[in-house]
């Protein structure tokens, strides 16, 4: 549920066809204190009672003080998907163990007040955020940036200052897209130029936005082409990002590819066109020449000739 909700914000905030998350975001209305849970008598009602059980009074074994040792480490610096993945799996596997109290009492010492407040309220601050979500209509905003701005809101609103550590790789989604909005009033022979620049800008933010790979920054590349070039500045365009971002064996394949889409297309245009044109013909025969059949001898007819057109065509 998690996933796919965050998924579909992100396809409608960034309108992005190639990107998706595996988590939703967290922010942090955080308070200054350490979460009290492992020192919680049964049945009180501590900050997170719902997400973190009792402690248990069994120690963990040396080798899993030092695998959580490791983890508080990593999450101290982490942020992103890769963080919320970690936190994710961390409250997963401690639940399964029923050792959540336990192991959080033993990675605080780790970590800063923030950070272990964060990784603490996780459960809650998730379930919030998923619910304030489903409560709001992002396509009641009219552009790209107010849907920006509304998600940006809400995330600030239920995870704080941490809605920055928990969404870092969505927020760098979410900017580099209102940024490319400026590539639409290029003129063709700048676009590629500042496709160009706006990529470096950018390149510390590469895995973020998910232009890794030059063929990547290629298929971007071509989807931010205006739709007000015609046909020749398009074709014009794809060339230069071709020449830029693609070795020449990857060019040839999309060249193929392309010609292969093409040519489907051509056929599939050209199958509806003779299609409609046998239908329009049967239901003038209908009127005259085989008016006195019946329903069923007509419906029969009628089939037979839809089915021999299309063994004919494809076979041919």
């Amino acid at each position: 549920m998690n996933r796919l909700i965050s998924v579909t914000v992100l396809a409608v905030v960034a309108g992005t066809l190639w990107w998706c998350y595996s988590s939703a975001p967290v922010s942090t209305v955080l308070s200054p204190e350490p979460v009290s849970v492992p020192d919680q008598p049964s049945g009180s009602s501590g900050l997170v009672p719902e997400s973190v059980p009792t402690p248990s009074s069994v120690s963990p074994s040396r080798e899993s003080s030092e695998r959580l040792m490791d983890l508080a480490k990593w999450l101290e610096d982490a942020q992103g998907r890769a963080f919320v993945f970690q936190v994710e799996a961390f409250w997963r596997e401690c639940l399964d163990r029923d050792s959540c109290a336990l192991e959080l009492d033993l990675i605080q010492t780790m970590l800063t007040p923030e950070r272990y407040q964060l990784i603490a309220h996780y459960q809650r601050l998730n379930q919030e955020w998923q619910q304030s979500l489903g409560s709001t209509s992002l396509s009641d905003f009219a552009t790209l940036q107010a849907r920006v701005e509304e998600v940006k809101r809400l995330a600030q609103q239920t995870w704080g200052e941490a809605a920055n550590i928990v969404f870092a790789d969505e927020f760098a989604v979410y900017d580099f897209s209102l940024e490319t909005q400026q590539l639409a009033t290029e003129s063709p022979d700048q676009f590629v130029q500042s496709y160009r620049h706006l990529l470096n800008q950018w390149h510390k933010s590469e895995a973020a936005i998910g232009l890794v790979s030059s063929a990547a920054k290629y298929e971007r590349g071509l989807s931010l082409i205006p739709h007000s070039y015609n046909q020749t500045q398009r074709e014009q365009v794809s060339s230069q990002l071709a020449a830029m971002y693609l070795s020449d064996a990857e060019a040839n394949d999309i060249q193929a590819r392309a010609q292969q889409v093409a040519e489907q297309t051509t056929q599939t245009q050209s199958y509806q066109q003779q299609l409609e044109r046998l239908k329009r013909t049967l239901e003038q025969q209908r009127q005259s020449r085989f008016a006195n059949l019946t329903d069923s001898e007509w419906q029969q007819y009628y089939d037979d000739q839809i089915s021999e057109f299309r063994i004919s065509f494809f076979s041919g």
